[in-house]
């Protein structure tokens, strides 16, 4: 992932700006890397645990993925825009933006962490 340089003469808001835009680049990031996994657990659960119920959570959870990262990469487009606020109505507009992204997020997250979670416990049965 590559870092946006936050130099000595950023103002406070620039140095938000550019730590909000890294962390929604590794949120992007990770939802990815939950795609590739998903597909991989979701193998697994059909043809070695021969449970569908498991396969299909975790299908559920790659249909979810492709609009969190459409959600993402829309709000990503607009960070541009943020950037150039100049005033506190455009800052707190742009916050609530990324607060309701992190929790669009920490909650795909967690759902994701539960199923897995569901997985091992199978696996651990199944052998």
């Amino acid at each position: 992932m590559q870092s946006n340089n936050i130099y000595k003469n950023d103002s406070e808001n620039q140095i938000i700006q550019k730590r909000s835009l890294e962390e929604l680049n590794m949120w992007i990031s990770q939802v990815n890397y939950i795609l590739e996994e998903s597909n991989t657990l979701a193998k697994i659960a059909s043809d070695k645990l021969k449970n569908k119920d498991l396969r299909d959570q975790f299908l559920m959870i790659i249909e979810k993925n492709a609009g969190i990262l459409s959600a993402f990469l829309t709000y990503k487009n607009t960070t541009d825009n943020f950037m150039e606020c100049i005033d506190l109505d455009c800052d707190l507009f742009y916050y609530n933006e990324h607060e309701k992204i992190r929790n669009l997020y920490t909650e795909y997250l967690n759902n994701y962490r539960s199923v897995k979670k569901k997985f091992f416990k199978s696996l651990l049965i199944h052998n």
